[in-house]
């Protein structure tokens, strides 16, 4: 992807706009725990209340207290990969059962899926159907991931290793893609 201009004239490259993204989801993700907390901690009934003196859709607070109340806060960030939206879609699936729960978000961690992936597999999983798994999207986030590694390590074999796997990971989805 090319480098994009932004509407205050300020050349950004698709790695700094990723980078810059992944923060704001970040901050986002933990405002939307911490609402859940806050919220838990009233009364249902003034859901709406506080809804509307903090400008958040009611709705949206409903959700963020339902998270907040199923997780206990020790897992809010055990799986640094995947967003509160992950957790929510989990608290979903798993009709009051947090093992459950945990289970979806370990597969949604260990696959690198993003939210609509997991909702997907849910999906396929409530049908009765087998999982999808489709090489060249896993070969894809494994590049990803690698190269995360890489840029958030520090020196060294670590970063060697991580630069070695996403290369091989993108030469391997390449030739999967020829065939």
């Amino acid at each position: 992807m090319e480098d994009s201009e932004s509407r205050d004239g300020v050349s950004t490259s698709w790695e700094e706009m990723i980078t810059i993204a992944l923060a704001v989801t970040e901050s986002m993700d933990e405002g939307r725990w911490e609402l859940g907390r806050i919220a838990a901690g009233i009364e249902r009934r003034d859901i709406p209340k506080l809804a509307a003196a903090i400008k958040v859709g009611s709705a949206s607070l409903r959700q963020y207290r339902q998270c907040a109340e199923f997780y206990p806060p020790e897992f809010w960030n055990t799986y640094f990969a995947l967003s509160w939206s992950h957790y929510h879609e989990a608290r979903k699936a798993a009709d009051g059962d947090l093992e459950i729960a945990l289970e979806w978000l370990e597969k949604a961690n260990d696959l690198a899926w993003p939210v609509d992936e997991l909702k997907s597999e849910i999906r396929r999983a409530r049908e009765g159907k087998e999982p999808a798994f489709d090489m060249e999207h896993a070969l894809g986030r494994l590049a990803a991931l690698a190269r995360v590694i890489a840029e958030h390590a520090v020196g060294g074999e670590l970063v060697t290793w991580a630069e070695d796997v996403a290369d091989d990971a993108t030469n391997y989805q390449n030739s999967v893609k020829e065939k």
